[in-house]
């Protein structure tokens, strides 16, 4: 076993791993998923606000690459910490749910049967969602709060493996 007190905050981040990381992912995941509820809720409300750039598929593609990304991180070290087989399923599910939401999202078409490609259809008209656009928000909410969920689990599962206020490392802490 190590002890905290033997060894430097550097290399108890190094291989204990810094919350950091699941931190932002959580608030990343967490802010995704509140912006597939507005968009589907209130789509209006960012017009109003002088923020109607945020209903482009490009902010929505950056809300989601962005919380993948960290998910992946988040995944990757706290695999090497933890090896929670579980948190893992979670995170992959949520990454692929996330993914998926966008496709779906992407493909429903206009009234005159071409695909949109700047703005939420119920944004570009005055109509409703259709039901493939409120399926992909769905997925979207969904895969955000498992994702949220899952950067929960990896802090608390991490924090069982390499416990801060202790100091010591468990013998849950894999080779890298």
């Amino acid at each position: 076993m190590y002890k905290y007190s033997t060894m430097s905050t550097t290399a108890w981040r190094r291989v204990c791993g810094d919350e950091g990381l699941d931190r932002a992912g959580t608030v990343a995941s967490s802010v995704c998923a509140a912006h597939c509820v507005v968009c589907a809720v209130l789509p209006a409300a960012f017009g109003v606000l002088g923020l109607g750039f945020l209903t482009g598929h490009g902010a929505e593609w950056t809300f989601t690459l962005v919380a993948v990304a960290f998910a992946i991180g988040a995944l990757h070290f706290g695999w090497r910490r933890h090896r929670s087989r579980g948190i893992a399923l979670l995170m992959v599910l949520a990454i692929v749910g996330l993914l998926a939401s966008r496709g779906i999202e992407g493909v429903e078409p206009h009234h005159d049967g071409e695909h949109h490609h700047d703005e939420h259809h119920h944004v570009a008209s005055a109509e409703p969602p259709g039901s493939i656009h409120l399926a992909g928000t769905a997925l979207g909410v969904l895969a955000g709060l498992m994702l949220a969920t899952g950067h929960v689990l990896n802090i608390r599962a991490s924090r069982r493996c390499c416990p801060p206020s202790t100091g010591q490392l468990d013998q849950c802490l894999r080779p890298a």
